[in-house]
């Protein structure tokens, strides 16, 4: 069901089915998003214990452009460009996750097209 495979109760009840269409953004390292640019934390690095593994399996959205600015200025996003995502009814659940109020945690249903809902801004 899910692009990848959730442990047990994940995403959380309170994760929000789309059912509209709702725009984040995405750090993307290149100039154009790439399949590896829409991996989870744990896809990358599997080894590492994460503290909570449900969020280590989502897909990290910032709901506001200029917030997602300031952050372009952080070091681990030097070189890297903004993407806009657009989701739809059948792109998964979303939840606000974290300290900021506009960062989501996004869990993408298998067979959702995260390259073609997406492009740099």
């Amino acid at each position: 069901m899910y692009r990848e495979e959730l442990p047990e109760g994940c995403p959380p009840p309170d994760a929000i089915e789309i059912e509209n269409e709702w725009i984040g953004y995405r750090f993307v390292s290149g100039t154009s998003p790439a399949p590896e640019d829409f991996d989870s934390h744990f896809r990358k690095d599997p080894s590492k214990r994460y503290p909570d593994p449900c969020i280590a399996k989502a897909l990290s959205l910032e709901a506001d452009f200029a917030q997602a600015r300031k952050r372009l200025e952080l070091p681990k996003f030097k070189n890297g460009s903004i993407c806009q995502v657009t989701l739809d009814r059948g792109a998964g659940r979303i939840k606000q996750t974290g300290a900021s109020r506009t960062h989501y945690s996004w869990w993408p249903y298998n067979g959702w097209g995260v390259i073609e809902c997406s492009r740099i801004v």
